[in-house]
């Protein structure tokens, strides 16, 4: 509070950042830094409850979507991940789990209906759990944790879940993984698209007509969703 602490001139992710200021304080700081998520007793009863309310007994395997962001252009289309919701389905038949805030419904509500959309057509009608404005942020931790992994863009709960260890795969567009990306001690994996003629991070108002984040394909994310490792080998019919 005394003595004033010469910031990094150089870009770095915010985690190392702050460990640069922690460091320059007089503090000993680890060589490669990841943040971690903490709960408290009692998180884990309260989040069973809640999955067992909505149909999914203990130990029962899911998939997480997380629609929402604080920015429109950081959001992947809900046609988008409505078309993954109906492949990770029709290959491996278990359930997505949708979180969010109470704000996020309209977006869950337009998932939903891209999804009836979808099955309309003769496809799987995948199961979806609506968690949206229904859990706290350590028992949406806590869920994600124990998800065979999480879908979200740029977003609070995509670093709540790294740190809370679970498996994610993380959508970037206007922002910069390298700055502000998971760093928690979950695995993950970073899609980005940037669109010709625009730079990282981006704080202009201009945005691109094809938006940030519709390049990103349903299959390019599917297939990052299996590098992570977090299904089974047997195929839907063999669970």
């Amino acid at each position: 509070m005394t003595e004033s602490v010469k910031e990094p001139a150089e870009k770095l992710h915010q985690l190392d950042y702050f460990m640069e200021l922690m460091k320059g304080a007089g503090y000993q700081v680890p060589v490669s830094p990841k943040y971690r998520f903490y709960f408290r007793e009692g998180d884990e009863v309260q989040a069973l409850k809640i999955l067992r309310q909505e149909g999914l007994a203990e130990g029962a395997r899911y998939v997480c979507f997380h629609l929402g962001a604080n920015w429109e252009p950081k959001r992947w289309p809900v046609s988008h991940f409505a078309k993954l919701a109906v492949k990770i389905f029709g290959k491996w038949g278990v359930p997505i789990v949708v979180t969010g805030s109470a704000g996020d419904r309209a977006i869950f509500e337009n998932f939903r209906a891209e999804i009836g959309r979808l099955t309309g057509n003769g496809e799987l009608d995948p199961a979806v759990v609506d968690l949206v404005g229904k859990t706290a942020l350590r028992i949406s931790a806590w869920i994600y944790k124990n998800a065979m992994c999480l879908v979200t863009g740029d977003s609070g709960p995509m670093h709540m879940a790294s740190g809370a260890g679970a498996r994610v795969v993380a959508l970037f567009g206007p922002t910069d993984p390298h700055l502000t990306g998971p760093r928690g001690i979950g695995e993950d994996r970073v899609l980005q698209y940037v669109p010709s003629g625009y730079s990282i991070p981006f704080f202009g108002k201009e945005l691109p007509e094809e938006g940030w984040l519709s390049k990103i394909t349903p299959e390019a994310v599917f297939e990052a969703v299996e590098q992570l490792g977090a299904f089974p080998p047997q195929p839907r019919q063999n669970l």
